[in-house]
């Protein structure tokens, strides 16, 4: 009769489709349960987004690797557990996010914050809880983006930020409290402070992700970021002209020498459609 040992070593060699590595090393098996020749085999699967046909290839898998050792039913049970690094001592100004995403771009008007707001709308209809951070100070356009929110950002009894809600997310953006005429005018330190506030003083709860849509360039927000959270990964944003992409190679240096990996490059308006 088959024992854990045997079960645990045996999908030990199932890789997974989707990440390319055994579910063991990879975390993805959380324990194992058996019962005469039945197994109950449960997941943590790391992302909301996880594709549902690879999905069901790694139950199939799974299945695969138990028959010879002698299970005759085998149950696969998965709940999504996000993945996420524990923030060091010196970056835990942020409470509850797990995965903090910067969008940004090397100059402005080549979709950034487009992208930034379909990304996060994306990881909630996959489920996921989401946070969105509007740190384009100068020039915020998320709010116009999402209208009217569903419930307009408050203050709490303490005193704390209560972020608008919009599309089951939470949203927190300088545009919900100047004038839409009016210009910010602000010097890099209020900025500083400005960013503090939106990440200690306002209510995030539980987030899988809290997309940060940043201003374009290579400038204070994205510098002030870096110091006081851990940013798991950036999505830059350019457009196919030269004068783009010349900028975006830049801001890739600038996120490389603060040790934050680009998870990848949105090339926008690549064609017309007519």
């Amino acid at each position: 009769m088959m024992n854990e040992a045997q079960v645990r070593e045996a999908l030990g060699k199932v890789i997974d489709p989707a990440l390319g590595q055994d579910i063991v090393t990879f975390r993805v098996l959380r324990g194992v349960e058996l019962s005469g020749d039945d197994v109950l085999v449960k997941l943590d699967i790391p992302t909301h987004a996880y594709p549902k046909p690879q999905l069901r290839e790694l139950q199939l898998r799974i299945e695969a690797a138990l028959k010879p050792l002698g299970a005759k039913r085998v149950t696969v049970v998965s709940d999504v557990v996000t993945a996420y690094q524990p923030a060091p001592s010196d970056k835990a100004m942020l409470k509850g996010a797990r995965n903090v995403i910067a969008v940004a771009a090397g100059k402005g008007g080549v979709g950034k914050s487009t992208v930034a707001v379909n990304l996060a709308l994306a990881l909630v209809r996959h489920g996921a809880r989401v946070g969105l951070l509007d740190a384009d100070v100068f020039g915020p356009s998320i709010p116009t983006m999402l209208g009217t929110p569903e419930t307009p950002p408050s203050a709490s009894a303490d005193s704390k930020i209560i972020p608008a809600l919009h599309h089951g997310m939470k949203v927190i953006s300088v545009g919900f409290f100047v004038d839409k005429q009016e210009a910010v005018v602000w010097r890099g330190p209020m900025v500083h402070r400005l960013l503090q506030q939106f990440l200690g003083d306002v209510e995030w709860g539980e987030l899988d992700y809290l997309i940060c849509d940043l201003p374009p360039g290579t400038g204070d927000v994205q510098l002030s970021l870096s110091q006081l959270i851990p940013i798991a990964g950036a999505v830059m944003v350019t457009t196919p002209q030269e004068v783009s992409i010349v900028d975006v190679v830049k801001g890739i240096a600038m996120f490389e020498k603060v040790e934050i990996p680009i998870l990848g490059i949105v090339e926008n308006m690549s064609y017309y459609k007519c």
